[in-house]
């Protein structure tokens, strides 16, 4: 991925209740993926803490953990970019 790229927005989101960090981390990724979609964006970079998550949600494979649901979610939301 580039670096040195532009910021183009920033989102905050209060929740409760999110079981563990992974969670956070899935969620967060969701939430930009929706929010470079709601802007009309053609390409994007999400950079997040947590190797495992990137992963998973460059994977094309069924994750069936935990944060599986979110993790599909982005897997289909990203083949808008």
């Amino acid at each position: 991925m580039e670096r040195g790229g532009e910021i183009l927005a920033s989102q905050t989101a209060i929740h409760s209740e999110i079981a563990n960090p992974s969670t956070t981390e899935a969620y967060a990724g969701l939430q930009a993926v929706k929010l470079g979609i709601s802007m009309g964006l053609n390409k994007m970079g999400v950079v997040g803490d947590s190797k495992t998550i990137i992963k998973k949600c460059q994977s094309t494979g069924i994750d069936k953990s935990v944060i599986g649901a979110i993790i599909r979610n982005i897997q289909n939301l990203k083949d808008r970019f």
